[in-house]
């Protein structure tokens, strides 16, 4: 949390959907918990709070790597995917 401030980070609400496009594709939307720049690498992280968080991890690392890899095509720099147990 403190790289995260020392980057001057953006936290946001999780919020994620899929839709159909008019083309058969499937479009996913969702919102990032915290995502921070640093040396032109972006960190994004996952916030989760359940107490049994090991069951759930594949599910949840492949929702924030989805994530990293969406911040990655849009800026052009690479980005890591980390979970957060809260």
């Amino acid at each position: 949390m403190k790289r995260a401030q020392a980057a001057n980070a953006v936290a946001v609400s999780p919020r994620d959907s899929g839709d159909a496009s008019p083309r058969g594709w499937t479009t996913r939307r969702g919102t990032v918990d915290l995502a921070f720049e640093e040396s032109g690498r972006w960190t994004i992280v996952d916030f989760r709070a359940d107490r049994e968080l090991v069951a759930r991890t594949p599910a949840y690392l492949r929702q924030v790597q989805l994530y990293a890899d969406a911040v990655a095509a849009a800026t052009g720099a690479p980005a890591d995917a980390v979970i957060l147990q809260v």
